[in-house]
């Protein structure tokens, strides 16, 4: 389990998605990397988004997390109530790429994580492209 397949990954993120989003708090599912202890890992992950984390002791054993899917480590996060924004004053100009992940630099080119952040921003952006096409569509 020292490094999962993105393929493999991603298919099991796919069969699984739903009935994950369908647990209570869960506002989102994703691909990241693992963490132990607070340090990074080399390992990729299953990441389960919640509102808020809520204890096992109150939750119905069908509405707990499971720690792994199909041999893949699930880790949940707490990011809040998830609410859409209208557009920034920034809408529109040409957007700069970014990586903000600070593990960027430490497998560099060619590694699987950058395979997995190319992805999330060419959806990020495809996304935004979308939005910016729909306000334009929407102003004639």
């Amino acid at each position: 389990m020292d490094e999962w397949d993105l393929d493999y990954i991603r298919a099991v993120k796919h069969r699984h998605e739903a009935d994950l989003m369908r647990k209570p708090n869960v506002v989102g599912v994703g691909i990241g990397q693992r963490w132990r202890e607070g340090q990074p890992t080399d390992e990729l992950s299953l990441i389960v988004n919640v509102t808020r984390k809520v204890s096992e002791d109150d939750l119905a054993p069908e509405d707990r997390i499971p720690e792994q899917v199909e041999d893949v480590p699930v880790q949940v996060q707490a990011v809040g109530e998830i609410q859409a924004h209208a557009p920034s004053a920034s809408a529109g100009r040409e957007r700069k790429s970014h990586r903000p992940w600070a593990f960027w630099k430490r497998w560099g080119k060619g590694s699987k994580i950058e395979e997995g952040l190319e992805l999330v921003e060419d959806a990020v952006d495809s996304m935004l492209d979308s939005d910016d096409s729909k306000s334009s569509d929407e102003e004639e």
